[in-house]
């Protein structure tokens, strides 16, 4: 038994999904990048791509439970470590790839209207 002809698999509507949510979020957190992010004492710049993504999967909650749904087999882990590889995993495979890096416009606007993510201010 394999799936239908012309379906796809689960696991890949919640990669899509994942990669989805987290572009619209990781622009919404790019917007309000302030210099009050970082926990680094002494930096007066913002917060890069890279530092970002970090700071995302160490310490926001959206983005683990985009996470916790795109991997429902899975823990998220709870040292600091492994939730910067994570960010750093997000940064590479996603932000990084030209090819990977757009958001589906269909997605967007269904997203945007479930959770409002883009209408904070």
């Amino acid at each position: 038994m394999g799936a239908k002809k012309g379906s796809y698999p689960q696991s890949t509507w919640n990669r899509v999904w994942y990669r989805n949510a987290c572009l619209i979020f990781f622009q919404a957190m790019k917007e309000a990048n302030t210099n009050k992010l970082g926990k680094r004492i002494g930096t007066k710049k913002k917060l890069s791509k890279r530092e970002l993504c970090i700071y995302m999967a160490e310490h926001n909650h959206t983005f683990r439970a985009f996470w916790i749904r795109a991997h429902p087999s899975k823990k998220f882990p709870k040292d600091m470590n492994k939730r910067a590889e994570l960010g750093l995993d997000f940064y590479k495979n996603v932000l990084t790839d030209k090819r990977r890096n757009k958001i589906d416009p269909f997605f967007k606007k269904r997203i945007k209207f479930k959770y409002k993510i883009l209408k904070r201010k």
